[in-house]
Formats: C-alpha cells, sequence, structure tokens
C-alpha cells in the first residue's frame, strides 16, 4: 500500500475552521471535510481489515456527527484528534456488528419434487446473495432493506438516517450495483470456463 503524505495539521487553523463553521460560514466546513476526508477513509480501511469496502461510509457517517456537534456546541475541540476519535468508535463499532446470517436451510420448491442439482444451485445462491448483503456497508444495507423488503419512502429513509433523499437515493443505486458486481464475479469463472 502507498503511504500517503501526511496532511500538517495547523490547530489554529482548525479552530478558524471550526469558529467559521458556528459562525454560520457553510464553506468553512468543506474547508474541513477537504483537509480529513481522506486521511480518515485511509485511517479507518487500515482497522476495518477485510470489511475495508466500509471505510467510506464510516468516514461520511461520522463527518455527518462531527457537523451536528460542532454545531451545536460551543466548546473547545481539537479537531485532528478529535475526528480520528469518532472514526476510530464508528470502525469499533462496525467490527462488533455481526455478519447477517440467515439460515437457508429450507427453499420452497415450485411444485412437485425438486430436482436435487436445482435445489442445491438455489441453495447456494441464495446464500451468496445473503453474503453480498451482509457484504454491503452498513448504510447501504440499510437503505437496501428499507428499500426492497419494507417500501419504506425514500423520505422516511432519509428521516431515519439523518440525511438527505438523494444521499439515499446515492446509497441505493451504490449497493444495487455492489450487488450486481458481486453477482457477476460469481458467474464470470463459470462463463470461462464454459
Amino acid at each position: 500500500m502507498a503511504q500517503t503524505t501526511p496532511i500538517p495539521h495547523d490547530d489554529d487553523a482548525d479552530e478558524r475552521l471550526v469558529a467559521r463553521l458556528r459562525a454560520g460560514d457553510p464553506a468553512a466546513f468543506e474547508s474541513i471535510h477537504a483537509r480529513y476526508r481522506r486521511p480518515l477513509v485511509e485511517y479507518a480501511a487500515r482497522r476495518l481489515g477485510v470489511r475495508r469496502q466500509d471505510a467510506e461510509d464510516i468516514v461520511q457517517e461520522a463527518f455527518a456527527s462531527a457537523y451536528r456537534a460542532l454545531i451545536a456546541g460551543d466548546g473547545d475541540v481539537l479537531l485532528r484528534p478529535w475526528l480520528y476519535r469518532i472514526v476510530h468508535n464508528r470502525v469499533v463499532d462496525e467490527l462488533r456488528r455481526p455478519l447477517v446470517a440467515i439460515p437457508v436451510d429450507e427453499i420452497p420448491s415450485r411444485g412437485g419434487a425438486p430436482d436435487v442439482l436445482e435445489t442445491a444451485a438455489a441453495r447456494e445462491e441464495l446464500a451468496a446473495v445473503v453474503g453480498d448483503i451482509a457484504a454491503l456497508p452498513a448504510r447501504q444495507r440499510s437503505v437496501l432493506v428499507g428499500q426492497t423488503l419494507t417500501d419504506e419512502p425514500h423520505e422516511v429513509l432519509a428521516a431515519r438516517m439523518g440525511t438527505s433523499v438523494g444521499a439515499t437515493k446515492n446509497l441505493l443505486n451504490r449497493a444495487r450495483m455492489s450487488l450486481h458486481e458481486a453477482r457477476r464475479a460469481r458467474r464470470a469463472p463459470c462463463a470461462a470456463a464454459a
């Protein structure tokens, strides 16, 4: 993995950005985001290991939380270590979260006696899809389940997740694309062998 040049942090510049944000300047948070997003994603990815695909979503959630806290608070904050602590805590929460395990012992037949190979293939595909869904980043999985299984409108999803309607639509599209790519990747070796 290529080493990145650490961004020199300037506590005074960070303090000025926080003060500008609290004074109502939204560009200040854009500067905070531009300064810290990349190193925070790299930090999260290193700690997540096999779940490194969740790093971007974790950092996005951390920034949303940090924004709300900075706007609501008026106390001094050492921005850099504070942001890293928020991301660290979210990484720990993600690593504690168990992967979804759904038993796939029973697959209903479509009438008549099911073909043994067909049933085995269906079970294998179902297990793979469940695994693909479980491997999605938490926010993508939440939107996908909310939209697909419970048919929640995007407005309800956005309110529940504390985000915008556009963001939930984006998360849903990313989840669907990830599932499509995973399915295509599973089938690629079979097509190449044929």
